[in-house]
């Protein structure tokens, strides 16, 4: 008797499964089946000094290699912070600024405007107001962009969490559903109260944590995919190794 191979995945299957964008990140796409789900905002809920951060700006440095737009909304640190702490792991991104593949939005130092042909964008007045008009509406223009907003934790120290939902919830119905693309909130743990947390790992697709935690005698970085729509995802604690290339993800190895 003849038996045929059963195909691993069906027409039908295929063209049903989510695009997925890789994060470029050794080790992580592999716990959520091979990549984060395009149009997805994803929330990374951190303890200082987990490598939340890093993550978010390797991420997006990769994303920028490959072509992709890459709009950052820095809130507590000026771009030049930014661009410092990327040069640590030989992360230079003066050239995707140049041609405009990298856009900073400079909430931090909105008080001081630079000249036109800067690739950082001030706001000089009404920050939330000019986030939900201009940001929203230039972002909305590209395809499948990656953008950041660094952090929604001091963006809730200067506006109510209402203000800040509605931001969100903004971007969302006009950018994340719309051109697709995936979004990064970061937000610091332990900052606000648990109605706050859970409101926002609610209102995004996805949402991974981030702990610093004693083991022997040093501290270690472990991150948990506790969240992803659109993906079937592993949810035990993975290892994190910081190296001068980044974070790889011990997926051999799970606590």
């Amino acid at each position: 008797m003849d038996f045929q191979r059963i195909p691993a995945k069906t027409p039908i299957e295929e063209a049903t499964k989510p695009k997925t964008q890789s994060s470029g990140i050794p080790g992580f796409d592999v716990t959520i089946g091979g990549g984060i789900p395009d149009g997805s905002l994803i929330l990374l809920l951190g303890e200082p000094g987990s490598s939340y951060e890093i993550f978010a700006l390797q991420m997006l440095y990769n994303q920028a290699k490959e072509g992709k737009k890459v709009f950052y909304v820095s809130v507590d640190k000026p771009p030049s912070e930014v661009d410092l702490e990327m040069l640590t792991f030989n992360w230079n991104i003066d050239t995707y600024k140049s041609i405009g593949s990298w856009s900073y939005i400079d909430a931090y130092g909105a008080k001081f405007s630079p000249d036109d042909t800067s690739p950082v964008i001030a706001w000089d007045k009404g920050l939330l107001n000019l986030l939900r008009t201009k940001f929203i509406k230039n972002v909305a223009k590209s395809v499948q962009p990656f953008t950041i907003i660094d952090t929604v934790s001091h963006l809730l120290l200067d506006y109510d969490v209402d203000q800040v939902r509605e931001l969100v919830e903004n971007l969302i119905t006009s950018v994340v559903r719309k051109v697709g693309g995936v979004h990064l909130l970061l937000m610091v743990k332990g900052m606000h109260d648990l109605k706050t947390e859970v409101l926002f790992s609610h209102i995004a697709d996805g949402v991974i944590d981030f702990y610093l935690r004693e083991r022997s005698d040093q501290l270690q970085r472990t991150f948990r995919v506790r969240k992803m729509r659109k993906a079937i995802y592993d949810t035990r604690l993975y290892p994190v190794n910081l190296g001068p290339e980044g974070l790889q993800i011990e997926t051999a190895q799970r606590l």
